[in-house]
C-alpha cells in the first residue's frame, strides 16, 4: 500500500436527481471490504476492467486514505471471496459543479433504491464553505452508518427510505401522479388545450417545484402563466389603502380570466411584464398558447377563475411550514429583517391566507402534500449550534485559573410553543422566546444532527413585544417554561460554558431540574468537536456522563 492522504469530503442523502443524469460521465463499480473496522478498512474495487486496493482510516469528513494501488485481475480474484457478505455495487455519476465534482451513486442488489453523492474537497476551509444544491438532502458525513463499508455490512441504514428511494420522494411521486393524469387527459382530449390549475399558500411548493415538474413534460407541450403577473401594482394599491399584497384584489383576476380563456382557445395574449422589484407593469409580451398551460398562484382556484381550469391542484402545509420556509428563504433574497417577516406573516399573509386562500381547497380536485420536513428544510438555517451539559456545577475561581474569562449572569426566562395540530417535540423540533433582561429574542431548533455531542441547526432573531404578540396569534399558548435564575456565562478556548444554578421547567406544575453546566460553540466546519473535547477534559469532566438531552425534553 502506498503513501497516506487526507481525504477531505462531505457525504448527504438525495431529495431527488438531478435532471439528465444520464448524460453525465458515469460508471459501475463493484467493491467488498477484506477489512471493516470501525477505525480501519481495506477494499478491493472493481471499475470496469480495472482492479484496486485501497486502504482508509479514520472517520468523519477528513481520514486518512491509501491512494488506489492497481492490482491484477488474478489477484483481485484470489482475494474478492473473502469479501462475501460486505460488498456494495454502484453506479457513479460524475456532475460538475464549479471546480467540485460531485460523485451521486446509486445503489443496487440488496442495497437498491438507496442513493448518496459524496463531494471531496481540496481542503476544510472549501469544505465549510461549500453550499449544497437543492436536490441534495440531509448531510450524513458523521453518520457512520452511511459510510460505504458499514452500507455493505449492515445494509440500509433504518429511516433512510422516507428520504429518498428509488430516486423518488413522497412529494415526487405525488407530482408523478398529477403529471400522469395530465398525459392521459392529454391523449383522450387531443388538440385541445388544457388547463392546470396549480393552487396553494405561500412559501407551499406549487411554484417552485409542482409547476416547473409539469412543465417538463416531454417536448415543448407545457407553459407557466403566473398568476403574480397580473399585480394591479402600486399606483393602485395607494389608491385603495385597504388592500395589501396579499389581498386578491391586489390582482386583475378579469384580465388574467380573459387570457386564460383565449390560451384555452388556442389564441395568443400579450401578457403584462410585471417588475418586482419597482412594483409598476413594464409591457407587455406576446404568450403563444400550447398543449398544457400551467397556471400558477395564490387565487388560481378562486371561484371567479377556477371554472376554466380543466384540472385543479391544490398544494397543502401547515402555517408552521409556511412560515418557517418564509423565513427561511425571504431573509436570503430580500432586505427584510426577520422580525419584520415575522410580523408581516402575521398580520397580513396568515388572515389572507385562511379568508382567500385556504377556502379554494374545496375547489381542487387533487391535493398535493408538501409539508415542511424539518430533517431536510431546517439545514437551510445556515448554523448549526453544539451543545453538551453536564449535571453539577463548577467553581468561578478554577474556571479562571483554567483560563476562562467571565462574560457576566443573567436571567433567562424560556418559554415554549407549538404550532396548531403539531407536536414540535416529536418532530425533533423546538421553537421558544426567550427573555433576557429586556431583550426578547425568537429561536427555532431543527432536529438534531448526527455528531459526537448534540448538535442542531438554529435560527434566530431579536423581537420586540409588539412582534411578540403577533407570534402568539399564530402559536397560541405555551405548552413549558424554562427559568435559568442564574445563568452564569464563561468563555474558554472558543466554547462558551454556561453555569445553569437553579433551572426549573413549568408545566402546570413547577419542577427543579437541578444544577448543569452546558457547553455550547456554533459550528464553522474546523473541528468545532474536538474544540468541544478538549474544553470538557480540561475542566476535569468526562465526555461520557454528557447529556444531550434540552431542557425542554427533561420531564
Amino acid at each position: 500500500m502506498g503513501l497516506k492522504l487526507k481525504e477531505i469530503e462531505r457525504r448527504f442523502l438525495v431529495k431527488e436527481l438531478p435532471k439528465n443524469i444520464e448524460h453525465y460521465p458515469h460508471k459501475r463499480i463493484t467493491q467488498g471490504y477484506l477489512v471493516n473496522e470501525p477505525d480501519r478498512e481495506i477494499r478491493l474495487r472493481q471499475e470496469e476492467d480495472q482492479y484496486f486496493m485501497t486502504g482508509k482510516g479514520g472517520a468523519g469528513e477528513a481520514r486518512d486514505v491509501t491512494p488506489d494501488d492497481p492490482v491484477e485481475k488474478d489477484l483481485f480474484e484470489d482475494f474478492w471471496p473473502f469479501t462475501d457478505g460486505q460488498r456494495v455495487n454502484k453506479t457513479r455519476y460524475f456532475i460538475p459543479h464549479g471546480k467540485l465534482t460531485l460523485e451521486l451513486s446509486l445503489y443496487h442488489g440488496l442495497l437498491e433504491g438507496y442513493v448518496q453523492v459524496e463531494v471531496e474537497f481540496p481542503d476544510r476551509t472549501t469544505a465549510a464553505a461549500f453550499v449544497p444544491p437543492d436536490w441534495f438532502g440531509p448531510e450524513v458525513t458523521d453518520d457512520p452508518r452511511h459510510e460505504n463499508k458499514n452500507l455493505a455490512k449492515y445494509g440500509i441504514p433504518a429511516g433512510t427510505q422516507n428520504i429518498m428511494m428509488h430516486g423518488k420522494n413522497p412529494l415526487a411521486c405525488q407530482v408523478e401522479d398529477l403529471i400522469e393524469l395530465v398525459r392521459k387527459r392529454r391523449q383522450n382530449i387531443p388538440g385541445v388545450p388544457q388547463i392546470v390549475a396549480v393552487a396553494g399558500g405561500s412559501a407551499s411548493g406549487k411554484t417552485s417545484y409542482v409547476a416547473e415538474k409539469v412543465k417538463d413534460l416531454p417536448g415543448d407541450e407545457a407553459l407557466i402563466l403566473s398568476l403574480d403577473e397580473y399585480y394591479r401594482g402600486v399606483p393602485y394599491m395607494q389608491e385603495h389603502p385597504e388592500l395589501n399584497w396579499d389581498h386578491p384584489g391586489a390582482i386583475d383576476i378579469q384580465l388574467a380570466r380573459t387570457h386564460l380563456k383565449s390560451l384555452k382557445a388556442g389564441l395568443d395574449i400579450e401578457k403584462p411584464k410585471y417588475n418586482f422589484e419597482t412594483g409598476l407593469r413594464e409591457g407587455y409580451e406576446t404568450v403563444r398558447s400550447k398543449p398544457v398551460i400551467i397556471f400558477e398562484g395564490l387565487f388560481v382556484l378562486d371561484d371567479e377563475l377556477s371554472d376554466l381550469a380543466d384540472i385543479k391542484v391544490f398544494v397543502d402545509i401547515g402555517m408552521h411550514g409556511r412560515l418557517l420556509r418564509r423565513l427561511l428563504r425571504d431573509v436570503e433574497r430580500t432586505n427584510w429583517l426577520p422580525a419584520d417577516i415575522l410580523k408581516y406573516f402575521a398580520e397580513v399573509v396568515q388572515p389572507m391566507h385562511e379568508q382567500y386562500i385556504e377556502t379554494t381547497k374545496a375547489n381542487a380536485n387533487l391535493i398535493i402534500h408538501n409539508e415542511y420536513d424539518p430533517a431536510l428544510e431546517a439545514q437551510r438555517s445556515g448554523l448549526h449550534e453544539i451543545q453538551e451539559k453536564f449535571r453539577g456545577t463548577l467553581d468561578g475561581e478554577f474556571l479562571r485559573k483554567a483560563g476562562a474569562e467571565r462574560l457576566g449572569s443573567v436571567i433567562q426566562s424560556d418559554t415554549y410553543y407549538n404550532p396548531p395540530g403539531r407536536d414540535l417535540l416529536a418532530s425533533g423540533e423546538m421553537l421558544r422566546i426567550r427573555r433576557e433582561s429586556d431583550h426578547l429574542f425568537l429561536t427555532y431548533k431543527g432536529p438534531k444532527c448526527v455528531s459526537q455531542f448534540c448538535k442542531r441547526p438554529k435560527f434566530e432573531f431579536e423581537i420586540n413585544e409588539d412582534v411578540a404578540q403577533r407570534f402568539m396569534t399564530l402559536y397560541g399558548a405555551a405548552f413549558k417554561r424554562i427559568e435559568k435564575n442564574p445563568r452564569t456565562l464563561y468563555y474558554l478556548d472558543g466554547i462558551i460554558i454556561a453555569l445553569d444554578n437553579d433551572v426549573e421547567l413549568s408545566n402546570g406544575d413547577t419542577k427543579s431540574l437541578g444544577q448543569f453546566i452546558e457547553f455550547r460553540c456554533i459550528d464553522n466546519g474546523h473541528a468545532d468537536c474536538s474544540r468541544m473535547s478538549e474544553a470538557i477534559v480540561k475542566l476535569g469532566l468526562k465526555i461520557e456522563d454528557g447529556i444531550t438531552s434540552s431542557y425542554l425534553e427533561m420531564v
